[in-house]
């Protein structure tokens, strides 16, 4: 997780997991559910092997560390961002977080590098201090949030008083209806009507307001995380949330053993046990309102969450593969520990004369 989210911040992305997220996570999927693991078979090499050695190793062996955990790091971070990057695309049609949170440059929404614009007003220095919440966002959406499907544009105007939005707001799509259809705002005359390009200290046009110093709440903007760039990107983060509490409860079902985990799938009802309680959470911080609005979590029709899905089941395959390797690597270093415990023990044995009967 840490991984991600540092890729996330070099990179400009959104967040893949938040703060909150990321401690509940912790208690359903990295504390709670590997206890089930005191309860696995042990290996069939685990009394032919000495035991590890504590000088070198650093708590597990450097096989394990090179095959089995470094693998898991860069496969566990390419499949959530891969999903954090698609879900907010197609939500959105931007990946940038800059270009999510919007501006206040003229004429950077029309270029494709903003999905919305801020308003503001110069100080006596000539700064520029911008609004809190845009007064126009634009977003190119794929229907249902499907990849393949056809892209329709959202466009969303600013109001002074939203009403009864929330009766009309979608929260599974973030779709708002006509409520901030230009033409039924104070926008319905365009921006010049509200608006006038102004250049700050540096020099750069920016949206500067033509009543200055007018309270925020007396301003014809946007609802703070309602908008199409805002609620896209928290679709999107919540798949990519998705994908990440199923891929680290799946990889546990992995890396159970060494074998391949199809062959083991009932031998722990311990762990089936914890796989239902950490499937039961995940619906629980999806579907219901309170707690899903806490966590900042949408919930997702069943396309999105199949779709989600498919990143957790991609991470499990590479586990796999990389476990191939990781036997094949064990193999030959148990068969070498054995022989040397074996050579130890001898000499032991002569020192002792004859077994006696």
């Amino acid at each position: 997780e840490c991984t991600c989210l540092m890729i996330a911040i070099i990179a400009g992305l959104p967040l893949p997991i938040r703060s909150l997220q990321q401690l509940l996570n912790l208690v359903v999927t990295h504390i709670i559910p590997p206890m089930s693991l005191a309860f696995e078979k042990p290996e069939p090499y685990l009394m032919k092997v000495p035991p590890r050695n504590t000088q070198g190793d650093l708590v597990v062996p450097g096989i394990m560390w090179a095959y089995k955990w470094f693998p898991f790091i860069v496969s566990l971070a390419f499949t959530v961002i891969s999903c954090l990057q698609l879900s907010i695309w197609t939500h959105t049609g931007y990946t940038s977080g800059n270009a999510l949170l919007g501006s206040s440059r003229v004429g950077l929404l029309e270029e494709g590098l903003s999905a919305c614009e801020y308003g503001g007003d110069l100080d006596e220095r000539g700064e520029f201090i911008e609004d809190d919440l845009p007064f126009h966002c634009s977003c190119k959406k794929h229907k249902y949030g499907y990849f393949w499907e056809d892209v329709y544009q959202t466009d969303q105007w600013g109001l002074v008083d939203e009403g009864d939005f929330m009766s009309k707001f979608n929260r599974w799509n973030g779709d708002t209806g006509d409520v901030f259809k230009q033409a039924n705002t104070p926008w319905k005359d365009g921006r010049e009507a509200f608006l006038e390009p102004c250049a700050d200290h540096r020099g750069v046009e920016r949206w500067c307001w033509r009543r200055k110093n007018t309270p925020q709440e007396q301003l014809p903007l946007l609802p703070k995380g309602m908008h199409c760039a805002a609620y896209g990107a928290r679709l999107g983060q919540s798949m990519a949330y998705v994908s990440i509490h199923l891929g680290e409860i799946l990889t546990l079902l992995t890396y159970r053993t060494d074998g391949p985990f199809w062959q083991f799938l009932f031998t722990n009802v311990v762990y089936n046990g914890m796989f239902v309680f950490n499937l039961t959470m995940l619906m629980v911080f999806l579907y219901i309102p309170a707690v899903s609005s806490v966590l900042e979590l949408a919930p997702l029709t069943f396309g999105r969450f199949v779709l989600a899905t498919l990143f957790p089941l991609l991470l499990v395959a590479l586990n796999e593969t990389f476990k191939i390797i990781y036997r094949s690597q064990m193999l030959s270093r148990n068969a070498i520990l054995a022989e040397q415990a074996v050579d130890r023990v001898r000499p032991h044995r002569k020192s002792l004369g004859p077994a006696k009967v």
